[in-house]
């Protein structure tokens, strides 16, 4: 691939890690209430449609989400601690609804036949129905995610007193859990195997630098007050 390519995907990458940075901390300080589930729902539907292409970087696939599937991880510690666990039910149970109805509303919409001159509808179809295995397996995985990290998170709270090291801690097990279910259920018999598996590494091991390097950005937004998103 050339070069300039490589150059051009990584500025894109470094564009998302400052925009999703910079959109944390804005929606966290303008209305505190509310803000964080809202960026919790639009960065949920961000990881959705990034998550159906795959870039490469200096020969190391990874898929393009792998920004916005990190800071919606690290949003989801900031969810914990900021409700109490009926609410954060309610939230998780609501995102598994949307990613359900963006589910269903992709494959209706690629299903329609487009007219002759109608290229876009092609498109559509390379993406999200060639790719159904993702489209069908995303609501499914962020479930699972979010549940492995509610429950680890717990676990250790009793033995891990410093809010870091939890966060930390938990990535290390929660993402090891979902990079290797979204990788086998997105790409088995689509991917070579061998593939598949410098998938899951390179993904775990950009995905853990990442949540790693704004763990502090996050435990600073926990000493805030608790608040009821739903008042």
């Amino acid at each position: 691939m050339n070069k300039k390519v490589y150059k051009v995907d990584i500025l894109l990458l470094l564009l998302l890690i400052v925009l999703s940075f910079s959109f944390i901390i804005l929606i966290t300080y303008i209305n505190e209430k509310k803000s964080i589930i809202y960026a919790y729902l639009i960065c949920n539907i961000i990881n959705f449609i990034l998550s159906f292409k795959i870039i490469n970087i200096y020969g190391l696939n990874m898929n393009a989400n792998i920004i916005t599937s990190s800071f919606f991880i690290l949003m989801t510690y900031l969810i914990i601690e900021k409700t109490n666990i009926k609410d954060y039910k309610k939230i998780i149970s609501q995102i598994f609804r949307i990613n359900i109805i963006m589910t269903l509303l992709l494959l209706f919409g690629s299903l329609y036949i487009g007219s002759v001159s109608d290229t876009s509808m092609i498109d559509l179809r390379n993406i999200f129905l060639v790719n159904y295995k993702i489209l069908f397996s995303y609501p499914f995985i962020t479930l699972i995610t979010q549940l492995i990290i509610f429950i680890i998170y717990h676990n250790i709270e009793d033995t891990v007193k410093d809010s870091k090291l939890k966060i930390i801690l938990t990535n290390l097990n929660a993402l090891m859990i979902e990079t290797f279910i979204f990788n086998i259920f997105g790409y088995i018999f689509s991917v070579k195997y061998n593939e598949i598996i410098i998938l899951i590494i390179t993904s775990y091991l950009i995905k853990v630098l990442i949540t790693s390097s704004f763990t502090p950005l996050v435990t600073y937004l926990l000493t805030k007050k608790k608040v009821n998103v739903w008042t």
